[in-house]
C-alpha cells in the first residue's frame, strides 16, 4: 500500500535530478543458494545517499508488527519542502526467532529502498534462469550421473523463477530450505521439489491472506 502528500512535484522534480546521476549499486553479497549476485544494504546506501542528500531528499524506514508479529517495514521518501511518498512492505519470516525475522526486515529494507529510488539491486531473473538451462545442455550426461537424486538445473531455474513471481525474499527462502535440513538449492531432493515448489506457489497467498 502506498500514500503521498497532496503534492510531489517537486519531490518528483528532485528525484528526477538523483536518478540521472544515480549509478548502479555495486553486487557485493552472493547469494548462496541461487548463486546469485546482488546489492546489500550498505550498497544500496552507498549508490544513493549523496545524492539524494544534496538534492533534498531523506529516506526514512520505520517497522511495525502486525496481529501475528510479521514485520511490515514502511519506507518514507521525504523532500525538503514537506512533501513526501511512502509504502509498505509486510515479510513473512519462515520462524519466529530473532534470526528469521533479522532476515526478513534486512531484506524488505533492502527491497523497498530500491524500488523507491529506483535501483536495481538483483541480477536479471531471465539470464540467471537462461544460463541454468544452457549449463545444463552442455553437460546433462555428468548431472545425470553424478547427481541423479537431486534436482536438475533446469527444475533449479523453475524454482528460482517460482520465487520471484511470489515475491519471496532470498532471506526467506535460504531459512525455509534451511529448516528442511538443505544446505543449498544444489542439494534439493527430486523427492522434495514438487512440495518445495508449492511452498513459492503458495507463498503470496499466504501471506496476503495472514
Amino acid at each position: 500500500m502506498s500514500m503521498q502528500s497532496e503534492h510531489i512535484n517537486e519531490l518528483t522534480t528532485a528525484l528526477i535530478k538523483v536518478q540521472s546521476k544515480l549509478k548502479p549499486a555495486k553486487f557485493n553479497a552472493i547469494n548462496p543458494f541461487f548463486k546469485s549476485k546482488y546489492a546489500d544494504l550498505n550498497s544500496i546506501w552507498e549508490s544513493c545517499r549523496e545524492l539524494l542528500s544534496a538534492n533534498g531528499l531523506a529516506v526514512i524506514q520505520t517497522i511495525g508488527y502486525d496481529d501475528s508479529n510479521a514485520p511490515i517495514i514502511t519506507t518514507t521518501l521525504a523532500h525538503i519542502t514537506g512533501q513526501w511518498i511512502s509504502g509498505s512492505i509486510k515479510m513473512q519470516p519462515t520462524k519466529n526467532d530473532p534470526q528469521s525475522v533479522g532476515s526478513a526486515i534486512t531484506y524488505g529494507r533492502r527491497y523497498a529502498l530500491s524500488a523507491m529510488i529506483g535501483i536495481v539491486a538483483d541480477e536479471d531473473d531471465d539470464g540467471n534462469a537462461t544460463m541454468s538451462k544452457t549449463d545444463e545442455q552442455k553437460t546433462p550426461a555428468k548431472k545425470t550421473v553424478n547427481k541423479s537424486q537431486f534436482v536438475s538445473e533446469k527444475q533449479r531455474a523453475r524454482l528460482y523463477a517460482k520465487t520471484k513471481a511470489s515475491e519471496i525474499p532470498d532471506e526467506i527462502v535460504k531459512d525455509y530450505l534451511k529448516s528442511k535440513k538443505i544446505e543449498s538449492s544444489y542439494k534439493i531432493k527430486k523427492t522434495e521439489y514438487d512440495a518445495i515448489c508449492d511452498w513459492a506457489d503458495n507463498y503470496r497467498q499466504s501471506r496476503m491472506e495472514g
